[in-house]
């Protein structure tokens, strides 16, 4: 059959060699028959004016078309060019910041799920349901995080670069890249992080307020001179308490370092059920242990503190509450003095407990008689 044969190559009807081998003369009607063999395949083949168009796909067998031209229509093919440049689409916003417009060429002639744009917004949003007008085919609610609506400045200024999907699904525009905008309801003040949210974050104050909380911290300190005693008040921010006296020298001689618990703030001080026990070694002889059930303070030595100057003393008091069994107030302690003028070190450890109806808020620390003649505390606390 004459005309193309399915793999690139013509053939026509008649051969003029072989009519000439054959002495068959060249006729009208023969040259007619050849020459609509060639006509049919010339008007099978692509004009290169553009006059005629393909009737079947066509394989390039790895050949390329160059030189193309841009895109100008939806169903044109673009360049490599116009790609990279991403051309088609981005665009820089028009509009205001509020209600923002996008004209893109080849046009957007309408919308369809899933399609995504790049646009350079011209400024930061303040609205909560900002618009996008892509090609004038209508403005589009923005939102975020799955419909969410916008905070002002998830748009964060101008130059950001948005990239924008659209759902067709509730006909809006999802902001894939919103700005991490923080307000001041979303931002927790709280030191003692009490709400202990997944989701909210803390103010830089309340980060470092619980930091500095955090293990045993100064409470507060004392210089002593002729004082009649020390008073602390005891915070609930703490639920133990560690005293240091350092260099305590007694206004009398030979007394003895006491403790008394207060729940009214040291107006008064509890002077009965007192339950501790002491033991006080010095000078190498054998302990000598004391104790009391129903005492009138806590007697943290014996009547041997010095008022001689050098022969201070020095103290470590541990103070807790707990709970259990109810309220208790725990007391622990450990009293050293070197007494030079018997070359005798003297030193006592113990501790003891007062049950109490309402936790203790306030301490007194005093010698059995006289005041305290000079001496420092440090005060520290712990968060529990």
């Amino acid at each position: 059959m004459a005309g193309w044969d399915g793999n690139g190559n013509v053939t026509l009807t008649h051969d003029w060699t072989d009519d000439r081998d054959a002495a068959i003369k060249i006729t009208a009607s023969r040259m007619d028959t050849q020459q609509e063999d060639i006509r049919g395949a010339i008007e099978n083949t692509i004009a290169k004016d553009g006059q005629n168009t393909p009737t079947a796909d066509l394989p390039m067998g790895g050949q390329k078309h160059t030189g193309v031209g841009n895109a100008s229509a939806r169903n044109h093919y673009p360049s490599v060019g116009q790609i990279q440049d991403q051309a088609l689409t981005f665009v820089a916003a028009a509009g205001t910041v509020d209600a923002l417009t996008a004209t893109f060429s080849p046009a957007v002639t309408a919308l369809v799920d899933g399609m995504e744009f790049a646009i350079r917004a011209s400024g930061a949003n303040t609205s909560t349901t900002p618009t996008l007008n892509v090609n004038s085919i209508g403005a589009k609610t923005i939102t975020k995080l799955g419909n969410q609506a916008l905070l002002a400045g998830d748009i964060r200024a101008s130059g950001h670069e948005m990239r924008l999907r659209y759902h067709s699904s509730g006909d809006r525009f999802e902001l894939l890249n919103p700005a991490a905008v923080v307000t001041k309801a979303d931002v927790l003040d709280e030191d003692d992080m009490s709400s202990d949210s997944a989701t909210q974050p803390p103010s830089q104050q309340s980060t470092k307020a619980y930091v500095d909380g955090l293990g045993w911290k100064q409470v507060s300190t004392a210089t002593f001179s002729s004082s009649a005693n020390f008073d602390l008040s005891l915070s609930t921010d703490y639920k133990r308490y560690e005293i240091h006296l350092e260099e305590m020298l007694p206004a009398n001689n030979n007394v003895e370092l006491h403790l008394l618990v207060s729940d009214d703030n040291n107006t008064t001080r509890k002077t009965t059920a007192y339950a501790w026990q002491k033991l006080q070694l010095n000078g190498g002889t054998t302990p000598a242990p004391t104790s009391a059930s129903n005492g009138s303070e806590f007697e943290m030595t014996g009547a041997a503190l010095s008022n001689t100057g050098g022969e201070t003393f020095q103290a470590t008091i541990h103070i807790s509450q707990h709970a259990d069994s109810g309220r208790k107030v725990y007391v622990r302690w450990e009293v050293f003095s070197y007494q030079g003028s018997s070359s005798n070190p003297y030193e006592w450890k113990g501790g003891g407990i007062y049950t109490v109806d309402a936790d203790i808020d306030a301490i007194r620390i005093q010698m059995s008689a006289g005041n305290i003649a000079s001496g420092n505390a440090v005060v520290l606390g712990l968060r529990v």
